[in-house]
């Protein structure tokens, strides 16, 4: 036999051994882990079927046990013969364990999300082969990551794997810990997001819009078509908004795989990808490993970063990674890279010509001050040369899509609107409204400063303030800051909500490394740096748990959500529909889908274009995943139409889908129609506060011991009824002399439809429930159930409402325990504000007073207003 046969031969047999080694640790792995199905399946039964549990906490929990003896498990059997001994090295493998763990759930979500989005698998048979392919991933990282198996098979080989490894260097040990940690950020938040987004918290603005974009543009039908009415901007294209050619990065991803989730991992991923930026740009300026260490963490972790990343999608998601970039380049000395990344910075958002002015400014003082202006002013005339070109570029193509131009109007304080009498505001006519009238300017820059203050002290704490001791940072960030603080009106700005810490961070980063890298500090010793890693977690930990507090990836009623979904689905794919702004994401990708963000924007829209009716309309008046009632929007912006030319086409648990033209009977979504039975609790109304108006909270109910007559006790909730008979049921409790009935309750609509029902109520001897039966013969949108006193005598308690179809007893109680015999069935005269007129022992009419009138918003100063900051509605009177 040759020498080659030889060493062939010998190749062969070392991979045999090796192929066999793996098969049985593979099958150890597959025991392993079938054993932990079994006990995360019997932890979560135990958890939620026999101790009651959240299934959320539960299936947690179930998860948490079963990694810790798998772990355990294949730590002492199925690789028992390979990792260091000692505690130290044990929790270490488990630390590695744990976070491939994490990857693997990645892998396995979005192996899912492809075989059903894509491959049109059942989702069965897709979890199934999601499942093996997380399986081959776990066991791959185990082997090779976790417990570092050697599988050498022969100096020869190895020569091989040196020489590749030669010709492409590897990360050291400390820059793959930094990829390991941004690709695990990167696979959780790809994950919560497209929780939110599964939960309908992601936004029609700043998520819907950017699917809808990109789809029309995709199939054809229309040019980044947004799907939201803007005034100036008739053809809703995005670019009638905003001008960025750098979102066509993310388009290009969106082209190939066309889903919502494709522009969420885009984004985690790009995000996540300015992270090893921070640990290079830190390491190669500070020449520590240390430092540069904590310069990435505190910038990994930052709160408003993770806030940034929380919000939806914007084309800022581009700007971390290209100024990190672009600053490398420039301390490289590699201008013409420099300058194209500058360009593409530029490219990015309108905006970014205000920011980049002032970062040339922080170039031109760092030249300055290290002495290089004579070699780099070439390179800052051409970054001049491309803000002012970008400037004049953005202006001409937003023209060509929108009637004006420049900073919108709604961005602006209220000081400041007066002097603008267009939709939009250039920069130059901002800063001339400035000195004509800086008093205008002064009033916006002390409204809210001591907030304004305390939210910029809160960005600077993350870098430690240094990077307000650099003039590049310095310089970068007063652009923004100053529009936050003299011209925008909204908090969102100097808060750095959304998405604006994108345009700052990057900026405080690259500040903070200069400044340390000047400074020179000694090397922190392993305990102070331990101590500093902590520290900075403990107050990353704070920051973010307060922006993930504020979403709700697991919606509460994942019922409702599948309905709400079933009913999405039954809206033709063609079809014309407007809906509501949280669901619009869900309906983007139809063509000719619509949402509407404000009425006010929607009117001034309709004051200037014509408006072809649509032929569905959706809302959802249970969705909860946001504070915001977007529904009403919707049900405001229609109420004259809905019911007349937009009648009920289905409905089911708080989802609303209404149809032009449609003559038949109401359907269900998922199930047969049936009239809604909604309760009320005293969270769900709204009380007033005022000093001459006694109504107090306690356990669950309002109490109100004193007042005068047409004092408001509670009002709202302005909820949506369809046609029918229901029977409304007040829970309350009235102690009162004799003869007395110092509590007046009624049903009514806050359109022009009036009272449907009233009663005045006196002393019950402990707790009934009052109930009276209506009908209405119409869809209506703004139902209240108010009370209020007839005078001063008394004491009132009230704890809910049910409304329940007349055929349907669901929730209340029986006959016994209601009174359902008026009290008083007069007229009832109402003052403008809204209450009631009582005579003591007498009611009166009115025979002047006009009809239910329309809601009014407007304060009404002797009713104060409640503790959710609404007010009663104005109306002349009930008769």
């Amino acid at each position: 036999m040759t020498t080659e046969n030889t060493l062939k031969q010998s190749v062969e047999d070392k991979v045999r051994v090796v192929t066999s080694q793996r098969k049985i640790l593979f099958s150890k792995y597959v025991i392993v882990g079938l054993l932990g199905i079994v006990i995360n399946e019997g932890v979560l039964f135990v958890a939620t079927g026999i101790l009651g549990i959240s299934y959320l906490i539960g299936g947690a929990l179930g998860q948490f046990i079963s990694t810790a003896i798998n772990y355990t498990i294949n730590d002492s059997w199925t690789w028992r013969e390979y990792g260091d001994g000692g505690i130290k090295a044990w929790l270490w493998r488990g630390l590695k364990y744990g976070s491939t763990r994490l990857v693997g759930m990645g892998i396995h979500l979005v192996a899912l999300v492809l075989l059903v989005e894509y491959v049109q698998l059942n989702y069965l048979v897709a979890n199934l082969i999601a499942i093996v392919v997380g399986t081959f991933w776990g066991f791959g990282a185990s082997d090779t990551i976790v417990w570092n198996r050697d599988t050498t098979l022969d100096p020869q080989i190895e020569a091989v794997k040196r020489h590749i490894q030669t010709t492409i260097p590897s990360p050291d040990r400390n820059t793959r810990i930094v990829l390991l940690g941004s690709f695990v950020l990167f696979v959780l938040f790809s994950l919560y997001l497209s929780l939110l987004y599964r939960g309908f918290w992601l936004t029609g603005g700043d998520f819907g819009s950017y699917v809808h974009g990109f789809e029309t543009l995709r199939t054809g039908t229309g040019f980044l078509h947004t799907g939201r009415y803007r005034v100036g901007n008739p053809t809703s294209a995005y670019w009638g908004e905003h001008f960025s050619l750098t979102l066509f990065v993310a388009y290009a991803f969106y082209a190939i795989a066309p889903s919502a989730y494709t522009l969420i991992v885009v984004k985690s991923f790009v995000l996540a990808a300015s992270i090893p930026l921070v640990w290079i740009l830190g390491r190669e300026i500070l020449n520590s490993d240390r430092f540069a260490a904590i310069i990435t963490i505190s910038y990994a972790l930052n709160p408003f970063l993770f806030s940034a990343w929380l919000f939806d999608f914007q084309e800022q998601i581009f700007l971390p990674v290209l100024l990190f970039t672009a600053y490398l380049m420039y301390s490289r000395q590699r201008y013409g890279l420099f300058l194209a990344l500058t360009a593409a910075v530029l490219l990015t958002n309108e905006f970014l010509v205000i920011i980049m002015a002032g970062a040339l400014v922080g170039y031109v003082l760092v030249s300055l001050r290290e002495d290089r202006i004579q070699r780099e002013w070439p390179v800052f005339v051409g970054v001049a040369t491309l803000i002012i070109g970008v400037h004049i570029l953005a202006g001409y193509v937003i023209g060509q899509y929108n009637q004006f131009s420049g900073i919108p109007v709604r961005s602006l304080a209220e000081s400041i609107r007066p002097f603008v009498q267009s939709e939009r505001v250039s920069t130059g006519a901002l800063v001339q409204i400035l000195i004509n009238h800086p008093d205008a300017a002064l009033g916006a820059l002390v409204y809210d400063f001591w907030q304004k203050g305390a939210f910029l002290i809160l960005l600077l704490v993350p870098v430690g303030f240094l990077s307000i001791f650099d003039e590049f940072s310095l310089a970068s960030i007063a652009p923004f800051i100053g529009f936050a603080w003299v011209f925008a009106g909204m908090d969102v700005y100097y808060s750095f909500g959304a998405h604006y810490p994108l345009y700052l961070l990057p900026f405080l980063y690259i500040g903070a490394i200069r400044v340390l890298g000047r400074l020179d500090p000694p090397r922190p010793s392993k305990k102070i740096f331990v101590h500093l890693c902590v520290g900075m977690l403990l107050v990353s930990i704070l920051g973010v748990g307060g922006a993930v507090a504020d979403t709700q990836a697991v919606p509460q009623d994942t019922t409702h959500m599948e309905v709400l979904r079933a009913g999405l689905e039954e809206i033709p794919a063609n079809a014309s529909v407007v809906t509501q702004n949280d669901v619009y994401p869900h309906l983007a990708k139809h063509p000719n889908a619509l949402f509407i963000a404000t009425p006010a924007t929607y009117q001034k829209y309709t004051e200037q274009n014509s408006v072809e009716p649509v032929e569905y309309l959706v809302f959802d008046t249970k969705l909860d995943s946001r504070r915001e009632d977007w529904n009403t929007i919707i049900s405001g912006v229609y109420a004259s139409e809905l019911g007349e030319e937009y009648r009920l086409y289905m409905y089911e648990d708080g989802v609303w889908i209404f149809k032009r033209g449609y003559e038949g009977e109401p359907r269900g979504i998922t199930s047969a129609y049936e009239l809604p039975s909604v309760a009320y609790s005293i969270d769900d109304v709204y009380r007033l506060n005022s000093q001459s108006i006694d109504v107090q909270r306690y356990d669950r109910r309002l109490i109100s011991k004193y007042g005068s007559a047409g004092d408001t006790i509670w009002f709202g909730p302005y909820d949506s009824l369809p046609p029918g008979t229901y029977d409304v049921t007040f829970e309350v409790r009235v102690s009162a002399p004799a003869e007395a009935t110092p509590l007046y309750v009624d049903v009514g609509s806050a359109d022009e439809s009036g009272v449907f029902e009233k009663r005045v109520i006196g002393d019950t001897d402990g707790w009934q429930r009052v109930t009276m039966t209506m009908t209405l013969n119409e869809f209506h949108s703004n139902m209240e159930y108010r009370g209020f006193r007839t005078g001063d005598a008394g004491t009132i308690e009230f704890k809910g409402i049910s409304v329940t179809p007349t055929d349907s007893k669901d929730g209340q109680v029986s006959e016994e325990n209601s009174l359902t015999t008026p009290m008083y069935d007069g007229p009832v005269v109402l003052q403008a504000n809204g209450a009631p007129v009582f005579s003591p022992g007498q009611f009166g009419e009115n025979p002047g007073c006009g009809a239910y009138g329309p809601a009014q918003f407007d304060p009404q100063p002797d009713q104060g207003s409640d503790e959710k900051g609404h007010s009663p509605h104005g109306k002349p009177c009930y008769v």
